[in-house]
């Protein structure tokens, strides 16, 4: 064998997903598969290693307890998520345009893919995690905001406490069916309105043309993200 196909070989086999990745992956996928058909209190180590179909003893081996793994499923989504948004703010300069996409494409996770409204609201699981995330993204697009002179605010750490638990309230009201999609619009308006962006011109970014991205079913592969969230030319781990 020659020093290049060697080379090549070695290259082939580090592209792959290695046995633990794989392990990681099904543990992960098994828990998700639970937590949508029963309330994640309920959900033991047992159940989820059979659903994995790997011994029990191997699950101590990536998670030190149930609510560890729960934490990573959270980890997981929340990736994702943060990805499917990146992609679709990508080429928009303005802040109030980028925060309006950003909201529709939240919102959309609870109107095009209910699996994801049920595991935030019907699980069980702590919702904290999946709030703090939206706190974190809002946090730079607020001070983008400011910076641009887009957003005028005199207190942004009320509306950085409020906007995103009011965008929640209205992604559970959406999932339940107490809100209509089409009210989403108007929701994306008044945000942007108590961000001091004015009525018309709120009207108008709330409306504007938007490619969005169908979220991908549940239950999210761990593998899948950490290949699609990997800079370009970045090696496997």
């Amino acid at each position: 064998m020659t020093a290049m196909s060697a080379k090549d070989t070695s290259a082939e086999t580090t592209s792959r997903p290695r046995k633990r990745e794989r392990t990681r992956d099904r543990l992960l996928t098994a828990a998700q598969e639970l937590i949508l058909e029963q309330p994640a209190s309920t959900i033991t180590i047992r159940q989820v290693t059979e659903r994995a179909d790997v011994v029990q003893a191997t699950f101590y081996n990536y998670y030190k307890t149930r609510e560890e793994l729960f934490a990573a499923v959270g980890l997981l989504i929340h990736t994702d998520y943060s990805r499917v948004i990146d992609q679709v703010i990508a080429g928009l300069d303005d802040a109030a345009e980028i925060f309006a996409a950003s909201v529709r494409q939240t919102l959309a996770y609870v109107t095009v893919e209910k699996t994801y409204g049920k595991l935030l609201f019907d699980s069980g699981l702590p919702i904290d995690q999946f709030l703090v995330g939206m706190r974190v993204r809002f946090k730079v697009d607020l001070a983008r905001g400011i910076e641009q002179g887009r957003f005028k605010v005199t207190n942004p750490a009320l509306e950085l406490s409020m906007i995103p638990g009011s965008n929640l309230s209205v992604a559970l009201d959406l999932y339940r069916g107490f809100l209509s999609p089409e009210a989403i619009p108007q929701v994306i308006q008044r945000n942007l309105e108590i961000l001091g962006v004015r009525s018309a011109t709120a009207k108008r970014i709330a409306n504007m043309d938007l490619e969005l991205v169908v979220p991908p079913p549940l239950p999210v592969s761990w593998l899948r993200v950490r290949e699609e969230s990997a800079p370009p030319g970045a090696p496997s781990q």
